[in-house]
C-alpha cells in the first residue's frame, strides 16, 4: 500500500516556515553557489537535519516557498515592464504632439 503524503494546512505551513526561517535564509544565500536543488540540501546539511522524513518535509516546504516567491517576482517584473511600456508610449505621444506630428 502506497504511503500517502500528509498535506499541511496553511497555518501549519506558515508555522513551519517561521520555525525554519534560519534554514530558509541560508538556502537563499546558497542559491547562487549551487545548481538545481543542491542549495536546499546543503542548507539542511549545514543545520544538521539528519532525520530523513524531516529533511524531506523541510525540502518540500522550502522548495514550494521559493517557487511561490519566484512566481510573485515574475508577476512584479511583468507589471513593471507593462508600466514602462505604457509610460514610453505616453512619452512618445507627448513628444510627437510637441513636434506637431499629431494627426
Amino acid at each position: 500500500m502506497a504511503q500517502q503524503k500528509k498535506q499541511l494546512t496553511k497555518e501549519e505551513r506558515e508555522r513551519l516556515l517561521r520555525e525554519i526561517k534560519p534554514i530558509l535564509d541560508q538556502v537563499r544565500d546558497l542559491q547562487s553557489t549551487y545548481e538545481g536543488d543542491n542549495h536546499i540540501w546543503r542548507a539542511l546539511d549545514n543545520f544538521r537535519i539528519t532525520d530523513e522524513s524531516t529533511r524531506l518535509l523541510y525540502f518540500h516546504v522550502i522548495k514550494d516557498k521559493l517557487a511561490h516567491e519566484s512566481k510573485e517576482q515574475e508577476a512584479i517584473d511583468e507589471a513593471r515592464r507593462e508600466l514602462m511600456m505604457r509610460d514610453a508610449t505616453r512619452a512618445e505621444a507627448h513628444h510627437r504632439h510637441l513636434l506637431g506630428e499629431d494627426f
